[in-house]
């Protein structure tokens, strides 16, 4: 299994997210792929937690206006 395929399972499209956001290089990735396989892989959890945090902002605010949808329909 690549690295790409990798990132893939924790839910990225390909390896470019990881790179831009990582701000590592292909090779480099690639090479703890081989080499240091826990390196990467923690970085993977790591920019996945990132992007679950940075999503919690939108997912409160989506949750709080479908409850505020819901109470104003039962109030009619």
């Amino acid at each position: 299994m690549t690295a790409s395929d990798k990132a893939k399972q924790h839910g990225f499209k390909s390896l470019k997210p990881v790179i831009e956001r990582s701000k590592e290089a292909r090779r480099t990735l690639n090479d703890w792929d081989i080499t240091r396989p826990r390196r990467l892989q923690l970085i993977l959890y790591g920019l996945k937690f990132e992007q679950l945090i940075g999503d919690l902002p939108k997912l409160s605010y989506e949750a709080r206006r479908a409850i505020e949808a819901y109470t104003e329909v039962g109030k009619l």
